[in-house]
């Protein structure tokens, strides 16, 4: 089947029933009652061939017809389904969208071949660990981190305030420059103590995805949110490629067997272009850098309107080292990580 025949996530709009999308299903998780209770409905993360992102719900009526046909990793041709835009009171979105999508007993979800490489096999969206205290002072949205294990509290029994019984996990995650304090509990807590105990090789890295942002004690913690769904090494390399160390002069004499392939350099960074802006104004839905029309922020790419677009660092440099100089471009992931502030918190 041609690619041009699905639409792309980051183009689904509402008022339409026709939609028809090719996607990876990269996550599956339930919600939990207050009172331990998982519910029927579930949530599921789906994955493009643009690595645009979409959450979508299936609702406990729909649920027992449409999950013997979901499965997480599969590719799948999903047609008839709603888009839904979020309500300004909704709260922990998984994804920082302004739509989700909703299935139904009309949905069909069919898989079909996965060559492996058109659809990446998972997608996060990491918060250095220095931009965690800012997400605090709101519940709207979950966050992806991730981290080295240290510290680890092994699977405790404690009563809570309210005289109840629970269990508890605690440990503490590190990027080598900070650290962050976790939090599980109950059934979360004891699952993961269940892979814990499996653990053979130290150190361990915890990927935690769409996890809840809070302070104990004016400190950031981390805490789960929804269902126990683990998943152990992923995707294991058998022998990684040796990072080659290059002068500039020999990066410029690269062949086309070096594209999208990473080198590195040791260079000296001898001015910022102060003529160009620093930053760009991207779309929250596929990140494409948008423009102001009308007084308003349009993407063309997803075709609407955004009232609060995202800032991403996009500085452009000179560097040289002793054989060369060049340009170098300076994305928003690096430029993050030396001034652990993101794009929009400069701009307030």
């Amino acid at each position: 089947m041609s690619e041009t025949k699905f639409n792309e996530l980051c183009n689904l709009e509402p008022n339409r029933f026709d939609w028809k999308i090719k996607v990876r299903i990269i996550r599956l998780w339930r919600g939990v009652s207050k009172k331990g209770e998982i519910f029927k409905g579930f949530n599921i993360i789906l994955l493009d061939n643009r690595n645009n992102r979409m959450h979508a719900f299936v609702p406990a009526n729909s649920a027992d017809k449409l999950e013997p046909n979901i499965t997480i990793g599969k590719v799948c041709v999903i047609r008839k389904f709603t888009v839904q835009e979020y309500k300004i009171e909704d709260k922990f979105r998984c994804l920082r969208n302004n739509a989700q999508l909703i299935f139904s007993n009309e949905t069909q979800i069919k898989d079909i071949e996965d060559d492996g490489k058109s659809i990446e096999h998972n997608a996060f969206d990491f918060y250095d660990h220095s931009e965690l205290m800012e997400l605090t002072k709101q519940t709207t949205y979950l966050v992806d981190v991730v981290g080295i294990i240290k510290f680890y509290q092994p699977l405790a029994d404690l009563v809570n305030k309210r005289g109840n019984p629970q269990k508890q996990v605690k440990f503490t995650i590190t990027n080598g420059r900070s650290s962050v304090n976790v939090t599980f509990w109950d059934a979360f807590a004891e699952k993961f103590q269940e892979q814990m105990n499996q653990v053979s090789e130290k150190p361990v890295i915890v990927i935690i995805a769409n996890s809840r942002v809070g302070l104990w004690n004016d400190q950031v913690d981390i805490s789960s949110f929804g269902e126990p769904v683990f998943s152990q090494q992923i995707y294991v390399v058998d022998k990684n490629r040796e990072l080659e160390l290059l002068k500039v002069e020999a990066i410029k004499r690269l062949g086309k067997d070096y594209i999208m392939r990473e080198v590195c350099t040791h260079v000296t960074i001898k001015s910022i272009e102060e003529t160009q802006k620093w930053y760009s104004t991207v779309c929250t839905d596929c990140e494409q850098e948008i423009e102001l029309e009308a007084y308003k922020w349009f993407c063309l790419n997803c075709n609407r309107i955004l009232p609060y677009p995202d800032k991403k660092f996009h500085i452009t440099a000179v560097a040289s080292d002793k054989t060369s100089t060049f340009q170098l471009s300076l994305g928003d992931q690096p430029t993050r990580a030396v001034l652990q502030k993101r794009a929009v918190q400069l701009l307030k």
